[in-house]
């Protein structure tokens, strides 16, 4: 039992962190759901946890040292509640499978770094992990030792004399390790979807823009289609906008674009795929509606847009548009095709008079 043991497990602990950081990377970008995710990282800590306690440092029969405590530490913070009950349930199960005069004490300590790693992880919500949390981890990871008093006879005094300090250390420097590892993967999937998003965003509605339309778009009407449903293309242009550029500036024009955006986004639903394809014209890509319900939705769009009434420059100005709709349920339908469709429909309310909304032929 010695420093060189502690030291010499602390290293082989850090490709296990390496492959537990890896596996968390995989599961933020592929788990769709926050329940995915935080499933995914339970099995990922806990598999940690399995891996770090097959190979530990044997200090004495039946007493060893291993990472598990600073996966433990750190499980709550991103993995949440569940993480750290199974890792906790993980841990204890393995230690009771090793025995020996150290599994009281081992037990104890198990319970003391979950419940240090909950405490953490609800004073310090919000990742990414910051140096003061940092801190709390390295200095909370150790609090496992107070298990010690749980050793027989003068065994406790013995192992604080001879390896307590590179135990703190190696504790210490291992949580900080797994933890800023794990906190890069995180960064770097967040900043990877906010570049994504920023792509698929028109900056001033806030909506999709064409690029989002062509992406998001396909993936919508396919599975649509391919559950036997319809799916609705609507185009909204409004009418003589341009006059509204031309009379009181660009910058009332935006403020007008923001709000009727804002109105189309607040009459559908959180899965339909509504965007600003360009000056005052907007599409939207609705599943699941048929050629009814996606007129009533186009006529709701439709009046919504009249009602508001606009104060620019002390005058008060209406806003009306002209949509048209194509419904579909065919399988060999494009997202270019139904908007192209959805397009000439909207030309025809036009040519009718504007202000109001007109169906593309079924198919």
């Amino acid at each position: 039992m010695g420093s060189p043991s502690v030291l010499a497990a602390f290293f082989q602990s850090l490709g296990i962190a390496t492959l537990v950081a890896v596996a968390f990377e995989w599961s933020l970008r592929y788990c769709p759901t926050k329940s995915c995710k935080q499933f995914a990282a339970s099995g990922i800590f806990s598999a940690g946890i399995i891996l770090a306690m097959m190979n530990p440092v044997q200090l004495q029969p039946g007493l060893v040292f291993d990472l598990r405590h600073a996966l433990l530490v750190i499980a709550p913070s991103f993995g949440g509640l569940p993480a750290a009950a199974a890792t906790c349930i993980t841990a204890m199960v393995a230690r009771l499978s090793i025995g020996g005069i150290g599994a009281p004490a081992g037990l104890a300590g198990i319970a003391i770094s979950t419940g240090v790693g909950l405490l953490i992880a609800h004073h310090f919500p919000r990742n990414p992990i910051g140096a003061r949390k940092l801190a709390a981890l390295a200095i909370g990871v150790s609090l496992s030792l107070l298990s010690l008093v749980l050793l027989p006879g003068g065994l406790a005094w013995t192992v604080v004399e001879t390896v307590a300090l590179p135990i703190v250390a190696a504790n210490a420097v291992g949580v900080a390790t797994v933890a800023l590892l794990l906190n890069r993967q995180k960064s770097h999937v967040d900043h990877e979807r906010e570049l994504a998003d920023r792509a698929n965003r028109d900056p001033l509605t806030g909506l999709g823009n064409r690029h989002a339309l062509y992406t998001v778009g396909p993936d919508i009407l396919k599975q649509s289609l391919g559950q036997g449903s319809w799916c609705a293309f609507l185009v909204v242009d409004l009418d003589h906008f341009k006059s509204i550029n031309d009379t009181f500036g660009h910058g009332a024009g935006d403020e007008v674009l923001r709000t009727i955006g804002s109105q189309i986004r607040t009459t559908t639903r959180p899965g339909d795929l509504v965007v600003r394809i360009g000056g005052e014209e907007f599409a939207l890509v609705i599943p699941n509606l048929d050629r009814e319900a996606a007129a009533a939705l186009a006529e709701q769009i439709r009046r919504a847009i009249e009602s508001y009434v606009y104060d620019l420059q002390g005058l008060s100005i209406k806003v009306t548009s002209s949509v048209g709709v194509y419904a579909t349920r065919r399988s060999t339908t494009c997202v270019e095709e139904g908007l192209r469709y959805a397009d000439e429909a909207m030309y025809k309310a036009k040519e009718a008079g504007r202000n109001r909304i007109v169906l593309a032929n079924a198919a």
